[in-house]
């Protein structure tokens, strides 16, 4: 019986790899090392408090989309755009709640929402497609640096912002 206690999981991961399920087990690098994610509340704290603008990024550690657009958080100039801007990381499984009060045009992986200093979203800076208005292309490096650039522009021009507050 205890050799089973010590084999079984061995058995479980082996299945969950051949299945191509185990990848759905880890968590996104968010390049946590170079970058200062912030928590909901933590991050709408810091924008109250600072002024400044924010990213949030609502995501689901299985969506294979939202992996994707991880490892552009790890892109060099990616990480130098975003200097200055309060970077929010919400997963929708963990916070439902929050996924629903976001849920401007439809309940998709990731959306990301620029916001201003009261945490209301900016309108969306450069949608890709009419229909998913807060999804940033995840193989375009060079998408997420000008959205970056564009929010951070959005601080010293308050009054060019487009803003939708949520109840």
């Amino acid at each position: 019986m205890k050799h089973y206690r010590i084999v079984l999981p061995f058995l479980c991961l082996f299945f969950l790899s051949v299945t191509g399920r185990a990848d759905e087990l880890v968590p996104i690098n968010w390049n946590d090392e170079q970058l200062e994610w912030h928590s909901y509340q933590a991050g709408v704290d810091k924008l109250h408090k600072t002024g400044g603008v924010g990213m949030l990024v609502l995501y689901a550690d299985w969506c294979p989309t939202c992996k994707a657009y991880g490892k552009l958080f790890r892109e060099e100039s990616v990480v130098s755009s975003l200097d200055g801007v309060v970077l929010i990381r919400v997963d929708v499984d963990k916070n439902i709640g929050l996924s629903n009060q976001y849920d401007i045009d439809g309940d998709y992986v990731p959306r990301t929402f620029a916001l201003d200093s009261e945490a209301r979203i900016i309108q969306s800076l450069d949608p890709q497609t009419e229909q998913f208005s807060y999804f940033l292309p995840v193989s375009k490096p060079d998408y997420v640096v000008s959205f970056a650039e564009k929010l951070k522009r959005l601080k010293t021009e308050p009054g060019s912002m487009q803003l939708t507050a949520l109840e």
